[in-house]
């Protein structure tokens, strides 16, 4: 490797080969599939400087603080946003199962070979602020943390004395390094530390007694790789061993201290889902909601799969309550989703919005969809809602087979010869990138699928030029002979 460039580029193949591999894993569930390479994670204050000071106040709240927001788990490669790899998608909806990380995000790399088969591998990437997951330089190496409006507001001693949480609260991120072992015989990572270092710069700040206050919070962000058995076996029994503890201390000591108990330990998902459904029973939809939302804010950052679990227990609140308006909110979320299909929401939706404002609500409701990566949702509100020609210019947009073929039948009487040109265009994309004889098939499929469009000669001249074109493609010839265009 002479260069920064050959030694990231060969980081970015051993990440890409060795997050591809997926493995099951026993959990209190049942069996999930997983990335194979899984580690766990620390986070941990360095200090709380007030206005140039540490402060014992302060310092006395932050183990309260930092465990109510933050809880210790397992992950996939960073960044991450889920072990589950469909799940691994950054907010624009772009997977991180494969590296974006390039030499220009990279300030230092030093590499090392072992002597042993395997090579080592540091790499710092450049500063950057407010970092996102795979859209900057910090955060296509790192869990970097996002936007951190909501996770900020849910801690309960903070407020401001002026201004919003976006206006007071600048996350730094700067120093941090990662230490990669790779088998240079297999490609994969065998060993990693990612250290993660984030500066906070916050101001106008009041907690307890301190008002106005401004402060530098040094934050490390910890992921080892991989996680011992030791450690996958506490991680994944802590939830089962507390709904044991809750049932034996219902038993023995009462309904009261079970509540207790389990409000306590919220973090745990079941116990959350649980509080919400009694507030819900008992009326109390202001409770509810506000257990809900609370979990939404504590699981954006690192558990980001379980929101749309709360998203959907909101829903039944608002259901329960008859909130109409609530019932949109959370309805709308869920829709733009793109992995929840637990229920019909765009139903919900059109049985909650007034007929009158449903026009402009679903018209607003496309462009959403369309900035949150989730196409095949926009294909559907354009199918439901007649939209024929904008539907023919997302599929020819798009550029997908499966969604030509799921929706070709609505636009058809209107776009019958762009609806022809879309499959033409698919075919001979399909053979500049692929090969095979199943390929070849799937061409000839689509050629007669064209025939019975009424585009005969149109076929014909296709296959005519790829036979010219790929003459020395046997496999492809055979295939073609097949096809009878009478």
């Amino acid at each position: 490797m002479d260069t920064a460039e050959d030694a990231v580029k060969y980081y970015v193949e051993a990440y890409n080969k060795t997050k591809a591999e997926t493995a099951e894993f026993n959990t209190p569930e049942g069996k999930q599939t997983w990335s194979a390479f899984i580690g766990d994670e620390d986070l941990k204050i360095n200090s709380v400087i007030i206005d140039g000071n540490e402060n014992k106040t302060i310092n006395s709240m932050v183990p309260g603080i930092v465990g109510g927001i933050f809880h210790a788990g397992t992950s996939a490669l960073p960044p991450t946003a889920g072990k589950v790899q469909k799940d691994d998608v950054d907010e624009k909806g772009n997977s991180l199962v494969t590296s974006s990380l390039t030499a220009d995000d990279v300030l230092a790399v030093v590499v090392e070979d072992n002597g042993d088969g395997t090579i080592t591998m540091k790499i710092q990437p450049k500063m950057a602020e407010m970092s996102h997951k795979g859209q900057d330089s910090q955060g296509r190496f790192f869990n970097t943390l996002g936007g951190i409006d909501s996770v900020v507001d849910s801690i309960k001693p903070l407020s401001w004395s002026e201004g919003t949480t976006a206006d007071n609260c600048k996350v730094h991120y700067k120093n941090g390094t990662g230490v990669v072992k790779i088998d240079t015989k297999t490609g994969m990572i065998v060993e990693a530390d990612y250290d993660m270092e984030v500066t906070v710069d916050v101001s106008h700040a009041n907690v307890a007694v301190l008002r106005d206050k401004s402060a530098v919070v040094s934050i490390t962000y910890k992921n080892h790789f991989p996680a011992s058995d030791e450690y996958l076996a506490k991680e994944y029994n802590t939830d089962c061993r507390m709904r044991l503890i809750l049932r034996l201390t219902e038993k023995a000591d009462g309904k009261e201290a079970a509540h207790k108990l389990m409000m306590n330990n919220l973090h745990i998902e079941d116990f959350r889902r649980r509080a919400i459904t009694e507030a819900t029973e008992a009326k109390d939809f202001a409770r509810a909601y506000e257990l809900g939302e609370e979990g939404i804010a504590l699981d954006s950052v690192h558990r980001q799969a379980r929101v749309s679990t709360w998203n959907h227990c909101l829903l039944k609140v608002a259901q329960a309550e008859h909130n109409c308006e609530q019932t949109i909110n959370y309805a709308r979320r869920l829709y733009i989703d793109p992995d929840c299909e637990k229920e019909d929401y765009y139903a919900i939706l059109k049985r909650n919005v007034s007929k009158e404002q449903w026009e402009a609500f679903v018209h607003k409701l496309a462009d959403d969809v369309l900035k949150s990566s989730t196409p095949k949702r926009y294909a559907e509100i354009c199918s439901n809602e007649g939209w024929h020609q904008e539907l023919m210019d997302f599929v020819r947009k798009q550029f997908s087979i499966g969604l030509l073929q799921e929706y070709e039948k609505q636009p058809l009487p209107y776009h019958l010869n762009e609806i022809i040109e879309c499959y033409v265009h698919y075919i001979y994309k399909l053979m500049e990138n692929s090969r095979g004889r199943d390929t070849y098939r799937e061409i000839c499929n689509y050629l007669r699928h064209i025939c019975r469009y009424g585009a005969k000669n149109l076929a014909i001249e296709t296959a005519t030029e790829l036979r010219t074109k790929y003459r020395r493609c046997r496999a492809l010839i055979e295939e073609f002979n097949k096809i009878s265009f009478d």
